[in-house]
């Protein structure tokens, strides 16, 4: 009976700290042999979600189950359905005193607070390991949220952090020209207009964990 209260502890206490958390095990259980899930199913699934969660994960439902692409779809389109009324509001209320006395953190709180001030559509994280989009994406950004990193084992990780998309890209020689590529990447990504502006955080030493300590509001002019 104390479940779902502890459920809900573990999530806030993980989202508090910027730690990861994965909501797993029978999120759709029923489905291993069901062609369809349960209320009970979809209600957990949207539940997680407007929690806090990074990720919900299926197991049995797609390693032995006899849907396993129906599985995967399904729950796509609760997550992204419970995302439409995630409270952001509510849970920046829950973070307060939360950011840490470390410049990285200092810097993905500012890229937040910037991106609405200038109603940026996007925010930039170059990352070596992703660390600074796992940071940005602790405070919940309303904007779209991209990691561009190098290496294939970042990519991989950032996937998991709630809300930011992963994008593949060879890091500059400089700061300069690391942000020029990224701008025009997104910029590209996303179809955005020119003049539409982007919060970008990086660091003078590219290729350097941890060095993350510039924070730039940048306007896209690359179409």
């Amino acid at each position: 009976e104390q479940l779902p209260m502890l459920q809900r502890r573990l999530i806030e206490e993980s989202n508090y700290r910027g730690v990861p958390v994965i909501v797993a095990t029978q999120m759709m259980h029923s489905m291993i042999t069901a062609v369809r899930p349960t209320r009970a199913e979809v209600s957990d699934i949207a539940a997680a979600v407007m929690s806090g969660a990074d990720a919900v994960m299926l197991s049995d439902e797609t390693a032995i189950g006899e849907h396993p692409q129906e599985c995967v779809r399904y729950l796509s389109r609760v997550a992204l359905a419970a995302e439409q009324t995630f409270a952001f509001e509510e849970y920046k209320l829950r973070l307060r005193d939360s950011d840490s006395a470390t410049v990285p953190d200092a810097i993905a709180y500012a890229a937040c607070a910037a991106a609405i001030k200038t109603s940026a559509a996007a925010i930039i994280a170059c990352t070596e390991t992703g660390t600074s989009a796992r940071l940005i994406a602790k405070y919940r950004p309303n904007q779209p949220l991209y990691g561009l990193s190098n290496k294939e084992t970042s990519l991989r990780r950032m996937a998991l952090y709630w809300g930011v998309r992963p994008i593949s890209f060879t890091h500059g020689q400089s700061h300069k020209t690391e942000v020029e590529e990224a701008l025009k990447i997104v910029q590209a990504r996303q179809e955005l207009a020119n003049g539409s502006r982007s919060v970008v955080t990086g660091g003078h030493s590219t290729r350097t964990p941890g060095s993350t300590s510039i924070l730039e509001v940048r306007e896209m002019n690359y179409r």
